[in-house]
């Protein structure tokens, strides 16, 4: 059976039972006590995907470092924020930089052990791999085969001299070894142009599947039809702009036009992300031609500003808005059209504006615009503004109709005139404002109202944003320590730039109040740029390099030199020797499922919790590591779990970083304590009986003299996320920071994901597919440090 993403088959990969293999991670394994913990946990959260998640909120949740107050002034006569490095690169960024935390890295094959990095790409089909700290190019990879060349601009004046790599790529770091890196190249031989989807080891750079030449046909008689009643692709037509997106085990791919020179039809193609064979096609407009004005208006092209698909729960998955074109969805063909997309790119719902005519007929690209997901008020929304400026607020739990004044109670909110001169690009979400950066125009904060209603703008930034405007990322602590960060891309009114980029921050709470703008030049913009925020630094792509933001290491005060003062020769003091810590036991647990069958595509989230006894009053830390669920048909490796009882903490937290589950609870501890979690996908399916998964770990801790009970559970769901924060986990049962009610430790509270439970627990009652608990097994004076 192979298992894909996080799962790795180790019974295979050793040949031997469950004690052979956790014997043999054991060999691997070494106590981590609390500082080495907390050290581990200051890099800062990945960013893998376009806008930073599924819901495309341009959201960086977990910044620890950067706070209103540092980022806008020096402090104690050190030097403030500022341009820390520029990378270079052979040509233009247009794709979003990846930030990716504590990961295996090599150097011409040698392991040069875990490290932060940044992975960027560029026009010349490169992808380049740097130490987000260090500066230190780790490797290049060039996309560009033999007697190939990177794709001209196909005489498009929007982006140029060449085009190669123009989306932004996105990574699985449980797909591999190392992780993997999918990314869409664009070539050119003997006047041909191929797409290729590429499959990148993320340690070393090398090529790990295909490269797969992407190619689609569909029936039609539109644009790019054949004649023989099919439309087919055209790769000189078709600009890859739009973010990759991953889901249900497939990368989704979206095409529009180039320069919206005819014909050209608006594409997303699915491929499997473990075969890289096409699965599913779809075009937004394989029968429709013109009825009047524009041109190019034939295509329905999906392009976003470069923004991916959302990804949302439950039906309809893949969501996104196309550009201008006809409008007839008896004939397939969704101008000026959100659509909703099930995994196999089958329409399962659409949204079009009333004055969708208007949009055809004048160039009006509802599509210029992505979407954003959100939840306000206990409804889950998607906002999208595009070309006219007005932004709507779809309902994600109503039926959508085909057409605006029918039946259109789905449209949470309407706001007309909200963005003048339009949107290219998304919203950012944070803490109940939406931000816009709208063409020529400055950068707009909306606010949701104690009703759940949208006002504003509420507040405007004291610049305003050349064509096509910006788009807009945030980040924070949690709530806390807002700032809305913005690219500056001086031009000649037509989109051709005209100088360096200028990156600017803002306070999240008003946007008059502008914390910082760069003064140095660290390359000239691109459009449709987004700024990457992670593990205290800003980075910034450009025609050249990326720009590195960040706050300076402090310069330490000299330290005077005393007068030698001369010292007693000590009475030698005998050494003790030292009582070595002695091996930690393996503790594991058997539970037979009982459930119905489990399908393909569904996810398994098993969780387990912990009751613990004999916390000191100044706190300890309770390690859970080298921890596997071996079964008769699949072994899979769990992230370490980490509980910090804190002697300030007044009620408990938990997050997901490293491939490490962090809860930190008061000293008092709680009757059930999340202790850690994996994300399961089933890729063939298993029977809900007949299978009985034994799960072990080691723990540890850091004083001696305490002890545990755990059991695990696990429940099936329908739709998961890739970011297991977006679950909203309960830390413990009684008393979690933000979650009030009876659920077990370990439940999702995200209502989005609640719903797609299928087996085992609702939201509440606990969650395990076994119909029950697991057994609780003790572990007594679990092994301390000495």
């Amino acid at each position: 059976m192979t298992l894909p993403n996080a799962v790795i088959n180790r019974e295979a990969e050793l040949g031997k039972g469950m004690h052979g293999i956790l014997q043999n991670r054991f060999q691997m394994c070494r106590l981590v006590v609390a500082f080495s913990i907390l050290a581990t946990l200051a890099a800062g959260r990945d960013v893998l995907t376009s806008r930073n998640d599924e819901a495309r909120s341009g959201l960086q949740p977990d910044e620890t470092i950067l706070t209103p107050a540092n980022v806008s002034t020096p402090s104690n006569g050190q030097p403030g924020f500022t341009l820390l490095d520029q990378l270079p690169v052979d040509d233009q960024v247009y794709a979003q930089p990846f930030y990716v935390s504590a990961a295996n890295v090599y150097v011409n094959g040698v392991l040069q052990g875990e490290k932060n990095l940044l992975i960027i790409a560029t026009e010349n089909d490169s992808v380049y791999c740097y130490g987000a700290d260090s500066g230190a190019l780790y490797w290049q990879q060039s996309l560009v085969l033999p007697g190939e060349t990177p794709a001209d601009s196909l005489g498009c004046v929007d982006l140029q001299p060449q085009n190669g790599i123009t989306s932004t790529p996105v990574i699985d770091r449980a797909n591999g070894p190392n992780g993997t890196i999918y990314v869409v190249s664009f070539t050119k031989s003997s006047g041909n142009y191929t797409y290729r989807l590429n499959a990148l080891d993320l340690g070393t750079g090398n090529k790990t599947l295909g490269p797969t030449v992407i190619n689609a046909a569909v029936a039609g008689n539109g644009p790019g039809a054949n004649g023989n009643g099919a439309v087919v692709f055209l790769p000189s037509q078709q600009r890859q702009r739009t973010g990759l997106a991953l889901a249900n085990g497939n990368i989704y791919i979206g095409f529009g036009s180039i320069c919206d020179s005819p014909p050209f039809t608006g594409w997303m193609l699915a491929y499997s992300q473990n075969t890289l064979t096409q699965v599913a096609a779809f075009s937004s407009n394989p029968n429709g031609i013109p009825a009047f004005g524009y041109a190019g208006s034939s295509g329905a092209g999906i392009w976003q500003g470069g923004v991916a698909p959302v990804i949302a729960p439950g039906r309809g998955r893949i969501i996104f808005a196309t550009g201008n074109g006809p409008f007839y969805p008896a004939s397939s063909d969704y101008g000026d059209t959100v659509l909703r997309l099930g995994k196999s790119l089958n329409v399962v719902d659409s949204f079009t504006p009333a004055n969708e005519a208007l949009l055809e007929e004048d160039d009006l690209d509802l599509g210029s615009g992505g979407c954003t997901m959100f939840t306000v008020a206990g409804h889950s929304l998607i906002a999208i503004s595009g070309k006219d400026g007005i932004i709507y607020l779809l309902d994600l739990s109503k039926l959508w109709a085909q057409y605006n004044g029918q039946y259109n109670d789905y449209i949470y909110q309407e706001l007309d005139g909200a963005n003048p001169g339009g949107i290219r690009g998304n919203a950012a979400y944070f803490n109940g404002s939406l931000y816009y950066g709208p063409n020529g125009g400055a950068l707009r904060q909306f606010t949701f109202n104690s009703s759940g209603m949208l006002q504003g703008p509420t507040s405007v930034s004291p610049t305003a944003f050349a064509y096509p405007g910006t788009v807009p990322s945030v980040s924070a602590n949690g709530t806390q320590n807002g700032i809305v960060w913005a690219i500056e891309v001086p031009n000649n009114g037509a989109g051709i730039t005209t100088g360096p980029a200028v990156l600017h921050a803002y306070a999240a709470n008003n946007l008059q109040n502008e914390l910082f703008r760069s003064a140095q030049n660290f390359g000239d913009g691109v459009k449709f740029s987004v700024p990457t925020i992670a593990g205290g630094k800003v980075f910034v792509g450009t025609k050249s390099a990326v720009g590195v933001f960040g706050l300076p290491a402090p310069t330490p005060a000299p330290t005077p030199t005393p007068a030698p003062t001369p010292a007693p020769t000590p009475t030698p003091t005998p050494t003790p020797t030292p009582t070595p810590c002695p091996p930690c036991p393996t503790s594991a647990i058997q539970s037979n499922f009982n459930g119905t069958a489990i399908g393909a595509g569904d996810t398994i989230w098993f969780n387990a919790h912990i009751q613990a006894s004999g916390i000191p009053s100044s706190g300890a830390t309770i390690s859970f590591s080298c921890s596997t669920i071996t079964s008769s048909a699949f072994t899979a490796s769990v992230p370490d779990g980490v509980i910090i009882f804190s002697p300030t903490a007044t009620c408990a937290s938990t997050s997901f970083s490293n491939n490490t589950w962090t809860t930190t609870v008061p000293v008092s501890g709680s009757d059930e304590i999340f202790l850690t979690g994996l994300g399961f996908p089933v890729p063939s399916g298993l029977p809900g009986g007949g299978i009985s998964p034994t799960w072990g770990g080691i723990f540890s801790a850091s004083v001696p003299g305490i002890s545990v009970q755990w059991q695990w559970g696990a429940a099936v769901y329908t739709c998961f996320p890739s970011d297991p924060n977006v679950l909203n986990l309960k830390p413990t049962h009684q008393n979690a920071c933000n979650v009030n009610n009876g659920d077990h430790a370990g439940t999702p509270e995200n209502p989005s994901y609640q719903q797609c439970v299928t087996g085992g627990a609702t939201g509440g009652g606990g969650s395990n597919f076994t119909g029950g608990w697991s057994g609780t097994v003790s572990v007594s004076d679990i092994c301390a440090p000495q």
